[in-house]
């Protein structure tokens, strides 16, 4: 079992309870310590989907810890550090609301402002009837939000409600963190540079390397070689901003000297790894150090 500290919150989505229940099955299978929390109005509210308290003993079953159901219960989060990651699942369109704009006036939002506040993620699994409506533009903001994630969503019924949206909770799936803390002075030693794609290829006999040609701010072409054919083709990279390590030793790949490492971002869906190279903003100039 990994050992992660996650929080799952439940808002007022109730029709996709029993999806979000199954996630936080196997969310706390696979990391045993998960901490149940839900909003003020979802431990109060009984449905034509089930009652509040049903619901709230069933997560306690699953978690084996109290649920947090207040403000002041959910307070200790950030000072004392207790979770590693949020996540929220169903967010509604009021808390997507609350969220965007800075609200912390319930449980789920007030632990939500104590991972930020500690720098550390929070994962939205989206159910709104108005995703596409009066919630797009909330929605929106989040996504530039720093250590914010969202859990891929899309229309659950394009017909009948057009602007609605619905997470696949099924997709839920939470890389465990490092537990083996690296020392200031080994970190410091990694040169992050920010480098221009000046040429890219597939190199021959190859499945998986493209071969690129980097301005790295030297005035020296820099040649770094990735495994990424899987998802990129080289054309599209061509001009784009990357980060990349740049003071590994040299390393010999098909034949070829590869000078560093691309950095990327890398995560799970359906047990298929998928990947994203980091990509910045154009405006910073090639050679700039990452700090």
């Amino acid at each position: 079992m990994e050992h992660l500290r996650v929080g799952f919150a439940f808002c007022g989505s109730f029709c996709t309870y029993d999806k979000a229940m199954a996630a936080l099955e196997q969310v706390r299978a696979r990391y045993g310590d998960v901490t149940p929390i839900v909003s003020e109005r979802s431990a109060d509210t009984d449905t034509r989907f089930g009652e509040a308290h049903e619901f709230m003993r069933e997560m306690e079953r699953i978690c084996d810890k109290r649920v947090i159901d207040s403000i002041p219960k959910a307070e200790p989060i950030g000072p004392q550090k207790l979770l590693d990651v949020l996540v929220i699942a169903p967010c509604t369109g009021s808390t997507l609301a609350r969220l965007a704009n800075g609200f912390s006036d319930t449980a789920v939002t007030m632990a939500a402002k104590a991972m930020w506040r500690n720098g550390r993620p929070v994962v939205l699994a989206v159910s709104t009837n108005d995703g596409l409506g009066a919630s797009a533009k909330n929605i929106g903001a989040l996504l530039e939000k720093k250590y914010v994630y969202f859990v891929p969503y899309g229309q659950d019924d394009p017909e009948k409600k057009p602007t609605s949206l619905v997470a696949d909770f099924s997709k839920v799936e939470i890389e465990p963190l490092f537990q083996e803390f690296v020392d200031f002075e080994t970190f410091a030693k990694s040169d992050f540079r920010a480098v221009k794609v000046k040429a890219c290829d597939a190199v021959k006999k190859s499945e998986k390397l493209l071969r690129f040609t980097l301005d790295d701010g030297t005035g020296v072409d820099r040649q770094i070689l990735s495994g990424i054919h899987k998802w990129y083709e080289p054309e599209d990279l061509v001009g784009k901003t990357l980060v990349a390590i740049v003071n590994l030793p040299p390393r010999k790949m098909m034949g070829l000297e590869s000078n560093g490492m691309l950095i990327s971002a890398v995560h799970t869906e359906h047990g298929e790894e998928c990947l994203h190279l980091i990509m910045v903003d154009d405006s910073i100039p090639a050679g700039a150090k990452l700090c």
